[in-house]
């Protein structure tokens, strides 16, 4: 009984103080000035990055809706808090971040050897169309390209195909989606939209 009071109490002071730090029950971020810093810190970003609007008197208007607020709720609620390290660890925004507001590597000059040579045909066949229903594209020329026979040139790069590399090796080959417990997928953050960020004000 000592040990289910225990319990009880510590479960009251974590959420409570939870709700504190957050400054306001909608929010899922800690909004303190600490918490703060290191979200602008792991982007790379000043205050205005986010808070982008004022107050009559020219001070930063904290309270005032974003897009870039609003993806940052969205990113802790269905990323940070929805996947984990293989090795138990969790995520932050500096996790992906890494001090820079846009981290997705887009360069084509920047692109790897195929990481697929040697894999069966019906695998690689198979791992496509995964990735395909995962963004919701229709055909596979929305990574790839095709040459003058208007069949598939895999050994062109794409902008699209240096993007999914890239989200392979830093995320679905190092993360489990906590959900399942099984490794992440295109799917556990796309879930069939290729632009799954929110981004009702641009």
């Amino acid at each position: 009984m000592k040990r289910y009071w225990i319990a009880v109490l510590m479960v009251f002071i974590v959420g409570h103080g939870h709700v504190h730090a957050l400054g306001d029950k909608e929010h899922v971020l800690d909004t303190s000035k600490d918490g703060m810093k290191a979200i602008a810190h792991a982007l790379g970003v000043k205050c205005a990055h986010c808070h982008q609007s004022k107050t009559a008197d020219g001070e930063q208007d904290y309270k005032a809706s974003s897009v870039m607020k609003e993806t940052a709720l969205y990113m802790k609620h269905h990323y940070v808090d929805g996947v984990v390290r293989r090795e138990g660890k969790s995520v932050d925004c500096a996790y992906c971040h890494q001090g820079k507001a846009q981290f997705v590597v887009r360069d084509t000059t920047r692109a790897k050897p195929s990481r697929l040579a040697g894999m069966p045909r019906s695998k690689i066949v198979a791992m496509m169309k995964e990735m395909q229903n995962a963004l919701g594209v229709k055909t596979c020329d929305y990574c790839h390209v095709r040459g003058r026979d208007g069949r598939l040139d895999p050994t062109v790069q794409t902008t699209n195909k240096v993007i999914a590399r890239f989200m392979m090796e830093h995320f679905t080959d190092r993360l489990l989606d906590i959900k399942t417990g099984k490794p992440a997928t295109c799917q556990t953050c796309h879930d069939g939209k290729i632009l799954f960020l929110p981004r009702s004000e641009e």
